[in-house]
């Protein structure tokens, strides 16, 4: 349980591992991280985009999850939406990009040089993939609960690597460090049979 700084309003976490919620009642970020002090109003999500997944209960592999936010990159390139879904005291992504659907879990850190290029080729995990594409953040809107996003990493290249069966999405801020996910490709109906 915690207090927003700008309202005083009570806020519910689902997520033991939750940085960042947006409030319900004056939309001010509260961030649980101690060092950040920071009391700002994220813009607002854009209406165009029709796929709404907050609060929808979602059922995956006899599992219950709730989707409880959303986060919205706006990259050089497009946009990437992400929808975190929380289930059994763990979370994963349901993403969509440009009309392409994908699943990340986070995954375990990883060191990659800080100068990857397109077409390189990487391994993670005793995984191989080749780099795809390199894109900047401009910037994001948030809304709801969403774990395991620092406010402090806004600003970042988006490197997307792949190969024949796993995704591999690495955000490199730049200081150099580096948050890593792994996931599949997913079809905008396997999207829709999941949701109750």
């Amino acid at each position: 349980m915690a207090h927003c700084r700008n309202c005083g309003n009570h806020l519910l976490f689902r997520y033991h591992f939750t940085i960042a919620k947006v409030c319900e009642q004056c939309g001010y970020v509260v961030s649980l991280d101690p060092l950040d002090k920071s009391l700002y109003k994220p813009e607002p999500v854009p209406d165009e985009y029709c796929l709404d997944l907050i609060h929808k209960t979602v059922s995956l592999k006899k599992t219950q999850g709730i989707v409880t936010g959303r986060l919205r990159y706006f990259y050089t390139e497009g946009y990437l939406n992400k929808w975190p879904l929380c289930f059994e005291g763990k979370h994963l992504w349901i993403c969509e990009s440009m009309g392409h659907y994908f699943m990340l879990m986070p995954s375990v850190a990883g060191r990659f040089p800080k100068d990857l290029e397109v077409e390189d080729t990487v391994t993670h995990e005793g995984v191989s993939y080749s780099v795809d594409a390199i894109h900047q953040a401009l910037g994001y809107s948030m809304e709801g609960e969403l774990p395991d996003f620092d406010t402090y990493f806004s600003e970042f290249s988006s490197i997307e690597c792949s190969n024949d069966k796993q995704i591999l999405i690495i955000h490199q801020d730049a200081q150099g460090a580096q948050i890593f996910f792994t996931g599949m490709d997913i079809t905008f109906n396997e999207i829709i049979s999941i949701l109750r």
